[in-house]
């Protein structure tokens, strides 16, 4: 399941990355890389907060 998430993910940000690159050039792939980094942060922040015992 791990792989599956793994290389199906990296095929759609890699095909999105491309289309980013065609479209927008270096700036939307940036913008594109930003907005992925983004969506991470806030999964994990949001992941561990549900983690934390509550005191």
């Amino acid at each position: 399941m791990y792989l599956f998430c793994y290389y199906g993910g990296s095929s759609i940000a890699g095909t999105s990355g491309g289309i980013f690159w065609k479209l927008y050039g270096w700036p939307g792939v940036a913008a594109f890389i930003a907005v992925l980094l983004s969506l991470a942060l806030l999964v994990g922040y949001k992941l561990m907060r549900r983690l934390q015992p509550v005191t």
